[in-house]
C-alpha cells in the first residue's frame, strides 16, 4: 500500500496491516507455486478498528481489478484501489450511485453503524454518494472487506468459480489463509454473499471454517445464520445472505440482514 494511504490509519491500524501483509506475502508464495491468475490483497479500510462493531463483508472474488489505473502489477491490492474512489464517490468515472456492489457495502455499513440500538431504517440512509462527500466515509463508517478468491479475473463481473475453487483450495492447504484473515480482521460481525451457491456445489462457508462454524441455526427471510469460532474470540455471528450485485431491489437485499440483526438480538 501507498505511504500516502497508509497515513490514513491509526498507529494500531497500521500494526495490523503489516500483519495482515506478513499473512499475504505467505499467500502470495502459495500463489507463485500455483501461477493462477492475479493475486489481490484486501483488508479493511481507515477507521475499522474505531467502529463501535467492526463489520467484514466476504465476497466471493474480483474482476479487472489491476485495469483500474492502466496498469498490471503483479500484485494488486482491493483497498488502496478503492479508498481514493470511496474519498471521492467516484468509481472508475461513475458515481458510486450508479456502481451497485460498492453503493450498498457503504449504504449498509452506514445502517449497521449508525443506529442506536438498531440499524437504521433504509429510508433514513443517505445516498452513498453523499456518505462519501460529506466525509462520513472513514469516520463515521468503516469496514473489513475480503474475497474468497484472492485471485483477479478478466472480463465478465460474474463470478469464476472454476477459478476461485482452484484459490481456494491452495488458500485452506495446510494453514488455512482465509481464516487466518479472518482472525486478524477479528470482525464483529461476518456478512458473506450467497457463497454456498456455485455450480460444484461446494459448502465453502464449512471449507473455509470447518468444526469452527455451527450448522445455520435458523433461515431468516433468505438470510442464513450462522455461529463462527475464532481464535480467542467468542463466537461471531455470520450472516449469508444475497450478493450485492444481485438485481433486486435495495431493500430486497437489506431487508433479510435488518431481520436476522434483529432476531439474533445483536445490539
Amino acid at each position: 500500500m501507498k505511504e500516502n494511504l497508509i497515513k490514513l490509519y491509526s498507529h494500531n491500524e497500521q500494526v495490523l496491516l503489516q500483519k495482515l501483509d506478513k499473512l499475504f506475502d505467505k499467500w502470495r508464495r502459495r500463489w507463485d507455486e500455483n501461477q493462477y491468475g492475479w493475486f489481490i490483497r484486501d483488508g479493511f479500510y481507515p477507521g475499522y478498528l474505531s467502529m463501535k462493531k467492526k463489520i467484514l463483508f466476504f465476497a466471493r472474488d474480483c474482476y479487472n481489478i489491476y485495469h483500474i489505473d492502466g496498469t498490471i502489477p503483479s500484485y494488486g491490492c482491493y483497498i488502496s484501489e478503492y479508498i481514493p474512489q470511496y474519498t471521492s464517490g467516484i468509481l472508475k468515472g461513475k458515481s458510486i450511485n450508479v456502481v451497485r456492489f460498492h453503493k450498498l457495502l457503504v449504504k449498509i455499513s452506514y445502517a449497521l453503524l449508525n443506529g442506536s440500538n438498531a440499524p437504521l431504517p433504509w429510508q433514513d440512509v443517505p445516498s452513498a454518494k453523499e456518505i462519501c462527500n460529506t466525509g462520513k466515509i472513514f469516520h463515521d463508517i468503516s469496514f473489513a472487506f475480503m474475497n474468497l478468491g484472492k485471485l483477479s479475473h478478466e472480463g465478465s463481473s460474474n463470478a469464476d468459480w472454476e477459478l476461485i475453487k482452484e484459490a481456494v483450495s491452495f488458500s485452506i492447504e495446510g494453514d488455512n489463509l482465509i481464516k487466518k484473515e479472518i482472525e486478524l480482521l477479528s470482525p464483529d460481525l461476518i456478512i458473506s454473499m450467497n457463497l454456498n451457491d456455485n455450480p460444484h456445489g461446494i459448502n465453502y462457508l464449512h471449507k473455509t471454517f470447518g468444526k469452527d462454524i455451527a450448522p445455520a441455526r435458523n433461515k431468516i427471510n433468505d438470510c442464513n445464520v450462522y455461529e463462527v469460532s475464532l481464535s480467542h474470540q467468542k463466537s461471531v455471528p455470520l450472516l449469508d445472505c444475497w450478493h450485492f450485485a444481485g438485481r433486486f431491489s435495495e431493500d430486497y437485499i437489506w431487508k433479510p440482514i435488518y431481520d436476522a440483526l434483529s432476531a439474533i438480538h445483536f445490539y
